[in-house]
């Protein structure tokens, strides 16, 4: 049973004591699509019964129109909020069915319309008690949660289209879209007025739209990054520069997702992963720079140091998502799979690398790939071993590394 079609958008849970770690996953392209919630282990995507397949979900409910962001709350890996293209805002709680043992379904407590036009984004603050909903014709909204209840105050009107929106702390929130600009607000000058001007503005000359952004984890962060529709992920320090730190062209169309990698121990690395329509996911460290050495035996730098984690699946990938509880990241794509990848620390690398575990397609069948970041694929030594280990070429550096 094919479960999504395509996938729009999927997101972690947050760490909730021993509540179990769960994806919620939007589907479009259909006049009617699903979101659905699953439940994750270290191997990837598992059902809550052994009577189900490897890719049931635990619970499903139908969404009219494309779901176009999802979010669980803070508060509970059990509560998740849905945007759809219809302008609407929908809160389900996974709920276990009395009618038979082991089965779960998605209450629906609130389905609001909020907006006029499709909700290009949905963001929740870090307690859960505030919304930020952002819309193609230019509109943002906060509304409050409280006690399973919306409460929007009134829209604010910019002037082109907002592709993107997330908070930055309880006052401030950053949002990108059509003009390639990085706008920074604050919800408290917006209160009652239908129209505001940002606190600051940044923009990108070498785009015309910005499609999507990430702030980089960690109190105090000052890094932002942006995706375009014309395939760079810029760097922008919003203490500095009112355009790109830097900025590379990772893909060759639409950048569709970026996040952060927050792994390191500091939790902070100018470090990022984006996928895009061309089908692939590019993780770009801005730190780190590859040296050549040209004819002249001259020591040229040349970086940012770009890996791809995945070229030539010949479908856009829409999602990436990023669980610091776990050191794991998934990325989704438009043909319904979702493919897992794990932080290795202790390599070669300062702090660690991203290897990929599985892809798994939601209609059921699970797709091993071994990773290589040369492109070659994994190879088991002969001959009697204590340990059995895997080796691979290095990724940049002409050595051999073996891994346990």
């Amino acid at each position: 049973k094919e479960v999504h079609t395509r996938i729009q958008v999927a997101r972690w849970s947050k760490a909730r004591g021993t509540e179990p770690k769960m994806i919620a996953v939007g589907s479009s392209g259909d006049k009617a699509n699903s979101l659905s919630v699953h439940r994750v282990d270290e191997k990837g995507l598992t059902s809550n019964s052994e009577d189900y397949p490897l890719s049931d979900a635990v619970a499903s409910t139908e969404i009219d129109g494309d779901v176009t962001d999802v979010q669980f709350s803070p508060n509970s890996t059990m509560t998740v909020f849905a945007a759809s293209s219809q302008g609407k805002v929908s809160m389900h709680t996974v709920q276990e069915d009395a009618k038979k043992m082991g089965a779960y379904f998605l209450e629906n407590l609130f389905d609001e319309a909020i907006h006029k036009t499709e909700i290009t984004s949905l963001d929740l603050s870090v307690k859960g008690d505030m919304m930020l909903t952002t819309s193609d014709d230019g509109e943002m909204r906060v509304s409050h949660l409280s006690d399973g209840k919306l409460t929007c105050e009134a829209p604010v009107s910019t002037k082109a289209a907002i592709l993107d929106g997330l908070w930055h702390n309880n006052y401030e929130f950053y949002t990108v879209g059509m003009g390639a600009r990085l706008l920074k607000w604050d919800r408290r000058s917006l209160k009652g007025k239908k129209k505001s001007k940002p606190e600051n503005a940044w923009r990108d000359e070498g785009s015309y739209e910005l499609t999507c952004l990430a702030i980089m984890p960690g109190p105090g962060s000052d890094y932002i990054a942006t995706g375009s529709g014309n395939g760079r992920v810029c760097l922008w320090d919003q203490r500095k520069q009112n355009k790109p730190v830097t900025a590379y062209k990772a893909h060759r169309g639409m950048v569709w997702d970026v996040e952060f990698i927050p792994f390191s121990p500091l939790g902070q690395t100018q470090t990022t992963v984006s996928c895009g329509e061309d089908g692939s996911v590019v993780e770009i460290d801005f730190t780190r720079y590859c040296s050549n050495d040209d004819m002249k035996g001259v020591t040229v730098k040349r970086g940012p140091e770009v890996k791809k984690l995945c070229d030539g699946d010949g479908l856009p990938y829409t999602c990436v998502s990023m669980d610091k509880d776990s050191d794991r990241m998934f990325v989704a794509s438009d043909g319904g799979v979702l493919r897992f990848y794990t932080w290795i620390k202790d390599t070669p690398r300062e702090g660690g690398q991203l290897m990929e575990i599985t892809g798994m397609n939601t209609s059921g069948d699970v797709q091993v790939n071994p990773y290589s970041s040369m492109g070659e694929d994994w190879y088991a030594p002969t001959g009697t071993h204590t340990h059995t280990h895997t080796g691979g070429f290095g990724y940049e550096e002409d050595d051999f590394q073996t891994y346990e």
